[in-house]
C-alpha cells in the first residue's frame, strides 16, 4: 500500500513539475527554433542566393524572398512579438520548400533532405495555435499598454471557466 501512494507520489510531483515548466519549455522551444529559422535565412545570404538557389533549382529571386521570410520570422519568433503571425510567414516557407525545392529530388524526407523543413512545418503549427507564450516581448507591450491582444485572454476566459466549474462541483 505504501509503494502505491509513493507512485502516485511521484506521479504528482511529474505533473507539478511540468505544469510549472512548460511555460519555460515553450520559450526555450521558440527562441531555439526561430534561432534555426533565422540561420536558414542568413545561411542563404552569407552563401549568397544564386549559389543556393543553383544547388536547388529555384530561382535567385525566390531564394532572396525565402531567406527574407526566415530572417524576418525567425527574428519575431525568437523575441516573441506577433510569433501566430510569423508562425504562419514560416510554415508557408517551410511548406514551399517541401513543395517546391526537396520534392525535385522525390518524395520521401529521408532522401530529398526535406527533414527540417517538415520539422518546421510542425512546430509552428504549434506556435500558430499557441501564439507568443508567456514570456514573450509582445505580453510585456501588452501589460504595459494594457490593450487586448487576445494572447492573455484565453488564460484569463479559462481560468474563469474552472472557476465556474468548481462551483457547480461544490454546489
Amino acid at each position: 500500500m505504501s509503494n502505491s501512494n509513493n507512485s502516485e507520489s511521484e506521479h504528482n510531483c511529474g505533473m507539478e513539475y511540468c505544469a510549472h515548466s512548460k511555460t519555460w519549455l515553450y520559450t526555450i522551444a521558440r527562441i531555439i527554433v526561430g534561432g534555426f529559422f533565422l540561420w536558414q535565412g542568413v545561411n542563404k545570404f552569407i552563401n549568397g542566393p544564386t549559389a543556393v538557389a543553383g544547388f536547388i533549382h529555384v530561382s535567385p529571386a525566390l531564394t532572396w524572398i525565402a531567406a527574407f521570410i526566415e530572417i524576418i520570422a525567425g527574428a519575431l519568433i525568437i523575441i516573441g512579438l506577433y510569433t501566430r503571425f510569423a508562425a504562419v510567414a514560416g510554415a508557408i516557407d517551410a511548406l514551399g520548400a517541401i513543395l517546391f525545392v526537396h520534392s525535385q529530388r522525390g518524395w520521401n524526407p529521408m532522401a530529398n533532405g526535406s527533414e527540417l523543413a517538415y520539422i518546421f512545418l510542425a512546430v509552428f503549427l504549434v506556435f500558430i495555435v499557441c501564439g507568443n507564450g508567456r514570456f514573450a516581448l509582445q505580453s510585456i507591450f501588452c501589460k504595459a499598454c494594457g490593450c487586448d491582444c487576445g494572447e492573455h485572454q484565453n488564460k484569463q476566459t479559462s481560468s474563469a471557466h474552472n472557476h465556474n466549474e468548481k462551483k457547480k462541483v461544490h454546489k
